[in-house]
């Protein structure tokens, strides 16, 4: 039996397979002892042995995950074992070779449940990439990122029960539906980010957010559906261009105070939308204007400070 069958018996919530004997212990789930919010001082290695193929490749594993090696990295396809945390090794040794762990492969751990679910996961110094669907529909609920990550895909943690992340500045790009439909409430971006793409974190429940001044791009129904009340776009020296999408803050019914510091700003006409049949109403005093436009109902909007 393959680890990719394997995998996709454990990580689509279906009827596990039996570990075949050839696979050893290294995937009966040994929790490693680092804590799921621990930096630990040295590199985290795991040391693998061959367990089947994953994709057509050679797959490996240790401390009950599994990899593979793509070109000089090694990236992270699943856990074939019943430990709920996911303590990524920073590096690990493949037939005598050490590698960096520098990506979390699409569908890893998507939709995850019941022995096999998975509730905690922690990244690896070395992680760059979490990839598409990468833990979509699991109960992960804690998540810890690390430093160097670069690029978080479309629906990575997308239907979880995650409540609180904190994206580091080294992440430029949150592809679409990242963290849609999860109880986020607490949302920490740095400097660093520039794109924030569509509905990223459509229907969650952020109420304040800031958005850093290197961010370029805020996509449609980025923030659509949350309980945001306050709204802050930073602003650095050079004033960078943002450009904020067609619905990228709709129907916050809450949202009363946007605080805007960018003074090169392009907001589509409904990206603050609330209720359509008042947009166009002229004699609302609570209607914003940008370029002579009516664009939302907000209690107080400052622009180029």
């Amino acid at each position: 039996m393959t680890i990719k069958n394997l995998a996709a018996a454990a990580f689509a919530a279906a009827a596990l397979i039996s570990v075949p004997a050839s696979l050893g212990t290294s995937l009966t789930g040994s929790t490693p002892s680092n804590s799921i919010t621990a930096e630990a001082a040295s590199d985290y290695i795991g040391n693998c042995s061959r367990a089947g193929t994953f994709q057509g490749k050679k797959a490996y594993a240790a401390d009950g995950l599994g990899y593979i090696i793509e070109g000089s990295t090694a990236t992270l396809i699943g856990r074939p074992s019943n430990a709920s945390a996911v303590i990524m090794h920073d590096k690990v040794k493949i037939e005598g070779k050490t590698y960096n762990v520098t990506k979390v492969h699409s569908d890893a751990f998507k939709g995850t449940s019941g022995t096999y679910a998975i509730k905690e996961f922690k990244a690896g110094k070395n992680l760059e990439e979490i990839g598409e669907n990468a833990f979509k529909d699991s109960p992960v609920r804690t998540i810890v990122l690390n430093s160097g990550l670069k690029k978080i895909g479309s629906n990575a943690f997308s239907g979880t029960l995650v409540k609180e992340v904190d994206i580091p500045g080294s992440v430029t790009l949150i592809q679409e539906e990242a963290f849609m439909n999860t109880p986020i409430s607490t949302l920490s971006l740095h400097s660093g980010l520039t794109t924030i793409g569509n509905d990223a974190f459509h229907n969650t429940s952020v109420e304040e957010i800031v958005i850093p001044a290197t961010v370029t791009k805020i996509g449609t129904h980025a923030f659509d559906g949350c309980n945001l009340k306050t709204v802050y776009i930073d602003a650095s020296g050079d004033q960078k261009k943002i450009t904020i999408e067609d619905t990228a803050f709709a129907y916050n019914e809450q949202l009363k105070y946007l605080y805007n510091y960018r003074k090169n700003i392009t907001v589509a006409g409904t990206s603050f939308k609330r209720d359509t049949p008042y947009i166009n109403d002229d004699d609302d005093p609570n209607c914003f204007i940008i370029s002579g436009q009516r664009r939302a109902y907000l209690e107080d909007i400052i622009f180029g400070m």
